[in-house]
């Protein structure tokens, strides 16, 4: 379960299109030949409200590997101790440590703060979901930080100086940033919000692709409680059905499905767009 109505604190690295970047019209980069090797399997979350930990270290896994490969760097990387994000994530809001899920800005700061142990030293087990890892772990995860987290969304606080004031140029704004940021081959970490007991999901019977159906409700209207969030990562994208491409950590079967740009671009169904970066300062060792 993702933590949704994150708010904005002034502080956030708003991402920034990249000068001549083009945008291209369609993006998968699970299939992109720029991207062989950058992605594992996917992350089960299970029993645990740890969607957030799970779409977080497969952006961090994702970014790692690339880092790794452009910069020549030999040897295996890490699997990230999710359980590692997930603690580091809920005890920056609160000392009450419960599964309850976070918010995607803790779990990515964590990464840049402490960094990520492997889930070797830190198992992905439910039994310790709320225990603290212990200091060998929080040693080792120095190795492994990210450099930056940038946010694709910050146009959406009413009180920054960017802002709009305009939510339909606001969700244009939160659109285009995705898809130059996939276009980058850069993951994308959000967070999605729609009422317990709606059908939202559906599967596409010639292809078996899980989607989410087109909105129902009238644009940037907010969602009634009861309320369910879930974090996913954006990793891809196509211009001409207007969807894209999540990747999951909820079942095998549907761990790809699209989501229709209407719900990107909408105020209150979506939220908390973020990414990461690895620089060559940031310490990478191969374990």
């Amino acid at each position: 379960m993702a933590e949704t109505d994150d708010t904005f604190t002034g502080t956030e690295h708003p991402y920034q299109k990249p000068h001549g970047l083009q945008i291209a019209s369609t993006i998968n980069l699970r299939t992109d030949p720029r991207c062989r090797g950058f992605f594992e399997d996917c992350f089960q979350q299970g029993q645990m409200g740890s969607c957030v930990a799970n779409a977080t270290a497969a952006c961090y896994l994702f970014e790692l590997r690339k880092h790794n490969v452009l910069n020549s760097i030999p040897g295996e990387t890490i699997i990230p101790s999710r359980l590692f994000i997930y603690y580091n994530a809920r005890i920056a809001l609160s000392q009450n440590i419960a599964d309850r899920g976070c918010f995607i800005r803790h779990a990515f700061r964590s990464l840049e703060k402490y960094g990520v142990c492997s889930e070797a030293s830190w198992p992905y087990d439910k039994l310790r979901t709320n225990d603290k890892p212990p200091d060998a772990c929080f040693q080792e995860a120095l190795e492994h930080k990210i450099s930056t987290h940038e946010r694709l969304d910050v146009h959406r606080n009413a009180k920054g100086p960017d802002s709009t004031l305009d939510m339909d140029a606001d969700g244009d704004i939160v659109l285009e940033n995705l898809r130059s940021c996939l276009s980058e081959c850069r993951p994308v970490v959000f967070s999605l919000t729609w009422k317990i007991g709606d059908a939202v999901w559906d599967r596409d019977r010639p292809n078996g692709m899980w989607h989410i159906h087109a909105m129902a409700k009238t644009r940037h209207s907010k969602v009634s409680l009861p309320k369910a969030a879930h974090a996913v990562m954006a990793v891809g994208y196509d211009d001409n059905s207007k969807h894209v491409l999540c990747q999951n950590s909820m079942g095998v079967s549907k761990f790809l499905f699209w989501i229709p740009y209407d719900w990107i671009t909408d105020f209150y169904a979506t939220s908390d767009f973020w990414t990461m970066k690895i620089s060559l300062q940031t310490p990478t060792r191969i374990s």
